[in-house]
């Protein structure tokens, strides 16, 4: 009869659970996480038959725990902590967590859903440590952003400024300052031009926000930042109407019998003006367009020519 095997992993102490083909529960074990305690579980699964027979299904992909079961033959297939915690109220009404329990889902989960579950694969040495470089890693970077927004909820709720001049406050610049400057009044003699002190390093992008400091630099809060500024609107006399937003001229400076065509870049006609309506209707600059006279906009190909007043 096959067997399937759940365990619970945990960082003292494994809980393991063995059911057979109809679901019922053969066995129930625990395993210290030391390499006796290892040692022993696998001694004590191998009584339920080859390695190779006995499927085990585990919450986690990696690890120590893992390695030793893919290495001593066993077929691990993980599985995703989701899906346990889907899975409880299928065998439990109350919602209560323990290991044995949860070694006993992932037996049966296995059982009946192992055909849509994949199974690890042996890796190299070289694979598994690259895997724990960039775990080591991970925990590290993890690490140092906490200690980060520790120490700026640390200067936030005493000495703002100090947290306001440096865009981290985990960079080597902003450490050595507060090393050197670890209150608000040690740094109340800093001026104008005694930033960075000489035993800092230069601050470089990102590192810094001003280029010098003061005690009411240091002292006073965050200040808003300003809205960007907007460019100056001109206004003119000539008969434009709204010469930042529109590039055509107003009807009304035309002949009443002159319509207007559509508000899109017509076709620029240069080969009949009326020396009377230039006179009157001076050269305007356009963006992107040069010097252009306003009554040669009023040409376009789609309508036909209107006769000029004599």
């Amino acid at each position: 009869m096959r067997m399937f095997l759940g365990l619970d992993w945990a960082s003292l102490e494994h809980a393991v659970c063995v059911v057979d083909e109809s679901g019922a529960v053969r066995a129930q074990l625990t395993a210290e996480h030391s390499a006796a305690g290892l040692a022993e579980l696998l001694a004590q699964l191998r009584r339920f038959g080859e390695p190779a027979t006995l499927p085990i299904a585990i919450e986690r992909p990696t690890g120590l725990l893992v390695d030793t079961l893919v290495d001593a033959g066993f077929p691990v297939y993980p599985v995703h902590p989701n899906v346990v915690k889907a899975s409880r109220a299928r065998y439990r009404a109350a919602g209560s967590k323990s290991d044995p329990h949860d070694a006993y889902v992932l037996a049966d989960v296995l059982r009946t859903d192992g055909h849509r579950l994949r199974p690890l694969r042996p890796q190299r040495d070289t694979t598994r440590a690259l895997r724990a470089l960039v775990r080591g890693r991970d925990d590290l970077v993890a690490t140092r952003v906490a200690l980060a927004n520790q120490l700026r909820a640390l200067l936030e709720s005493f000495w703002p400024g100090a947290a306001a001049i440096f865009a981290d406050v985990a960079s080597p610049i902003a450490l050595a300052f507060l090393a050197r400057y670890p209150t608000p009044q040690s740094a109340a003699r800093l001026g104008p031009g005694a930033w960075p002190p000489s035993p800092l390093s230069t601050p470089t992008a990102g590192d810094a926000r001003p280029t010098s400091c003061s005690p009411a630099c240091m002292t006073r809060p965050r200040a808003a930042r300003p809205p960007p500024r907007q460019p100056p609107r001109v206004r003119s006399s000539a008969p434009w109407s709204r010469p930042s937003r529109r590039w055509w001229p107003s009807s009304s400076a035309l002949p009443p019998r002159w319509s207007m065509p559509s508000p899109r870049i017509p076709t620029v006609r240069s080969s009949w003006h009326s020396p009377a309506l230039d006179a009157s209707m001076r050269p305007r600059s356009l963006p992107k367009w040069g010097t252009i006279a306003p009554a040669s906009l009023a040409t376009t190909t789609s309508r036909p020519r209107p006769a000029l007043p004599p």
